[in-house]
């Protein structure tokens, strides 16, 4: 008899151990199939955010406060002769997280100047900044964003500056804020975002559209962390699989 009531409770213990064994497993599985449904689900989307012609001594500020209140970060496309004048607001835009880019060194239209002329305008500028904030200049945005390709090839073999346009001209410097706002409010993933450093409506509609871009879970950021996002999703498509 006490051999039977031993028995039967290694059989209990035998069939509970079973079934934790199969509890677990349930466990393990659900979580897998949530990772991996976390991982096929909505990409993070990304913008990049630029500002042309400063900087500027009460606007570049307010925008770097603004960016820092929301966690962005941009690129601003500097002038030189600007630059001379403001050396320290090029420190105050990379201690804020953010970057800097070439925009001439008089702002003048490129497609205007000779060969000689466009290489001084852009070798100027980048030699200063460079000097100013000690960190490689890697952009170069054409004031108008006009410039003939051949022009610039030659150049940019030499001064190694990658030129980036935009998709988004959110034309600040003549629209009002509600017109600037309907503009941006239709940017979405992989836009690149153009704006001015002087101008009071853009400091109007900032905080707005950052606000705005949070609540649709679009990341505001530089050139630089856009394009590292853009070619990590290229990769990750390529390879079938999400990093985090």
């Amino acid at each position: 008899m006490k051999t039977r009531k031993l028995f039967n409770f290694s059989t209990l213990l035998f069939w509970r151990f079973i079934a934790l064994l199969f509890y677990c497993f349930i466990i393990l599985l659900f979580f897998s199939f949530a990772i991996r449904l976390h991982a096929s689900g909505e990409k993070d989307k990304w913008v990049a955010l630029t500002f042309d012609d400063g900087p500027h001594p009460f606007y570049t500020k307010k925008i770097l406060e603004i960016l820092t209140k929301y966690n962005a970060t941009a690129t601003f496309f500097l002038v030189g002769t600007q630059v001379r004048k403001y050396p320290e607001l090029v420190k105050a835009i990379f201690a804020q997280g953010s970057e800097v880019g070439n925009h001439t060194y008089h702002h003048k239209r490129l497609i205007y100047l000779s060969d000689e002329e466009i290489k001084d305008e852009i070798e100027k500028n980048t030699t200063l900044l460079e000097k100013i904030s000690r960190k490689k200049i890697k952009y170069l945005r054409p004031p108008g964003g006009r410039y003939y390709f051949k022009s610039l090839k030659g150049i940019s073999n030499t001064t190694d500056l990658e030129v980036i346009l935009w998709t988004i001209n959110t034309d600040d410097i003549v629209q009002t804020s509600s017109q600037i706002w309907r503009k941006v409010k239709m940017a979405s993933d992989g836009d690149i975002i153009l704006m001015h450093s002087g101008v009071p409506q853009t400091i109007r509609t900032l905080p707005k559209m950052l606000e705005f871009f949070r609540k649709k879970g679009i990341h505001p950021v530089s050139v630089t962390r856009f394009k590292e996002e853009m070619a990590r999703r290229e990769f990750n498509s390529e390879c079938g699989q999400v990093l985090r």
